[in-house]
């Protein structure tokens, strides 16, 4: 009898353990593809091309709509693999730039740069350094958010598991002024982090939503609605993605997408529900065995979730080996996607066309999206 209940047991356990490992993605219902006329794609024509002379040329300084001159926040060097992040507080106009800035040994540093007068002049606001405890720095995201007590400022930094206490992804917060500081671990150095990406919404209380990958190119999700002091909603998406990109949407809607293991395919997942018990669809928007890559997705965050608008871009490589932006964007929340088409600003010819990073991102109380490639 003892051991027909031990191996009951046993049994419970390991099926218990494989259901709850099953990926979101073979468990939901598909999202559907309208078909759009697509014109002609320049980017198939080899040539030269002056694109970027003739922006230069048609700058207007009285013309705010225009771009002006640079201007430099901090300067470390040309880092190999450094990573750039950036938010705005709405309430005060000030805007924050975060830098990653790999170093030797475990001496990786993330420097945060804040403007208080429209990015004329920058004053350094935060800087941590990784160590032999906490490992290296492999990842870092800013985000600015509130709550009743005021503005936080949010660091999330993803750290390599090598040091001695294991670190996996972690968020660091801090009042303007530097008061309240405090740091939170979401996961342990344990699971081979890769990667992240993380955005909130403007609800009351605020969401804040994370998806990262692991080096088996597995995605994970998760989320907060305390000010990050605590995390659940812990779901598996997949174990066949790379690169996601979360966005934040209206009326509790998240979406996610990501690239496959062997850069043939674009998905984007849309949970609903600020992800607590979500209804989920799956969308596979582009498929290509030339090449696909590093997908940024956006979602119109004060939009009713029936009717919001959310745009995809990513890279993708054309017949004649150059990579240019596509692009794809919802009107339905998630329900059907146009078909891709090239993106108007790169869609000409050009001898070496070689896009690899859109970033796509809403205003957090309008209607205006800001895409750069």
């Amino acid at each position: 009898m003892k051991r027909y209940l031990l191996l009951a047991l046993i049994i419970c356990f390991v099926t218990g353990s494989v259901f709850a490992e099953v990926p979101e993605d073979v468990l939901c219902g598909s999202g559907e593809m309208i078909f759009s006329q697509a014109g002609f794609d320049n980017s198939l024509i080899s040539r030269s091309n002056s694109y970027f002379e003739e922006i230069y040329d048609e700058l207007n300084y009285n013309d705010k709509s225009r771009w002006y001159d640079d201007i430099l926040i901090m300067s470390r060097g040309n880092p190999t693999g450094g990573k750039l992040s950036t938010d705005v507080n709405q309430l005060s106009g000030d805007i924050f730039v975060s830098l990653l800035v790999p170093k030797a040994g475990f001496d990786d540093t993330v420097y945060t740069y804040r403007s208080q007068n429209g990015g004329r002049t920058w004053t350094s606001f935060w800087t941590y350094q990784g160590s032999s405890i906490v490992g290296k720095i492999i990842d870092q995201k800013i985000i600015i958010g509130y709550e009743a007590g005021g503005t936080w400022i949010y660091n999330f930094i993803m750290f390599d598991g090598s040091g001695t206490v294991n670190n996996g992804l972690w968020v660091h917060r801090i009042r303007q002024n530097g008061t309240g500081e405090y740091w939170k671990e979401l996961v342990d150095g344990g699971d081979s982090l890769s990667n992240f990406s993380v955005d909130r919404n403007i609800e009351d209380p605020q969401h804040f939503f994370v998806v990262y990958q692991t080096n088996d190119s597995h995605l994970h999700r998760l989320s907060s609605s305390d000010s990050c002091q605590t995390w659940g909603n812990f779901g598996f998406m997949t174990g066949n993605g790379r690169y996601p990109s979360v966005a934040a949407g209206g009326d509790g809607y998240v979406y996610i997408a990501y690239q496959d293991n062997n850069d043939s395919l674009i998905r984007v997942a849309r949970y609903t529900n600020n992800m607590i018990s979500p209804a989920f669809i799956y969308t596979t928007v582009d498929n290509s065995a030339d090449g696909i890559y590093r997908p940024t997705v956006a979602a119109a965050r004060t939009s009713p979730g029936t009717s919001q608008t959310a745009w995809l871009l990513y890279s993708r490589t054309n017949d004649i080996g150059n990579k240019s932006i596509r692009r794809t964007y919802t009107t339905d929340g998630g329900q059907t996607w146009v078909s891709p088409t090239i993106w108007g600003p790169v869609n000409q010819g050009h001898a070496t066309w070689n896009m690899l990073y859109p970033y796509a991102r809403f205003v957090y109380n309008g209607a205006s999206v800001r895409v750069v490639a």
